[in-house]
């Protein structure tokens, strides 16, 4: 897992990506209901794919 550091608020990640911080929001809860993110308003946990 990779956790972001704190400062990172979600409309800093949605200004970074180009996307309102509506469509990083949707996008989260999406990628948290299929277990691949945990966020909450402190931290925003990303799992990483493992290759071989």
């Amino acid at each position: 897992m990779i956790e972001l550091p704190r400062y990172f608020s979600r409309k800093m990640i949605a200004n970074y990506a180009g996307v309102s911080l509506s469509t990083l929001t949707a996008h989260l809860q999406q990628l948290m209901e299929e277990g691949r993110v945990i966020f909450n308003a402190r931290v925003l946990l990303i799992g990483e794919e493992n290759e071989a």
